[in-house]
C-alpha cells in the first residue's frame, strides 16, 4: 500500500489507523472519546506529537516516509493520549525526562513497544479495508 499524495487522503488513512487504536491500546481512564488529529505541512523537527492540552496528535505529512511509517507515529501518539490523561501524568512525563532524557523516558519506551506491538496488525486491517 502507498502513502497517499493528497493531504486529503493522507487525513483520511490518518483517521482511519487512529479509528484502531482504542481496540489495541484502549481509552484513557476518564475519556471516552478520540483525540483531535491534525495534519499539518509545517516543516517541523519532529515526525509527529501530542498535545495533552488540547487532546490533538499533530502528525507532520512532509516527514513520514511510508504508511507502516504512519501507523508507527500515530500509534506513538496514541499511547502519551493514554499515558497522559491528566496534568499529573504530563508532570511525570517531564520528571522523567529530565532525569533519564527521551530515549530512557518509561513513558517513551512504552510507545515504541506498542508502536512495535501493534504496526503490523493494523497495517493488515487497514490495507484489508482498501481492498
Amino acid at each position: 500500500m502507498k502513502l497517499p499524495r493528497s493531504k486529503y487522503q493522507f487525513k483520511k488513512l490518518s483517521n482511519d489507523i487512529l479509528l484502531w487504536c482504542p481496540y489495541y491500546i484502549g481509552l484513557p481512564r476518564g475519556k471516552n472519546y478520540l483525540p483531535n488529529l491534525k495534519i499539518s505541512r509545517i516543516n517541523n523537527l519532529v515526525w509527529s506529537d501530542y498535545d495533552p492540552s488540547d487532546d490533538t496528535i499533530r502528525v507532520y505529512y512532509n516527514h513520514i516516509k511510508s504508511v507502516n511509517h504512519l501507523i508507527r507515529m500515530i500509534i506513538h501518539e496514541y499511547t502519551h493520549y493514554v499515558q497522559l490523561p491528566s496534568d499529573r501524568q504530563d508532570r511525570l512525563y517531564s520528571k522523567y525526562e529530565k532525569e533519564v532524557g527521551y530515549w530512557n523516558n518509561p513513558f517513551e519506551v512504552e510507545a515504541r513497544d506498542n508502536e512495535k506491538k501493534y504496526v503490523n496488525h493494523i497495517y493488515y486491517r487497514i490495507k484489508s479495508k482498501k481492498l
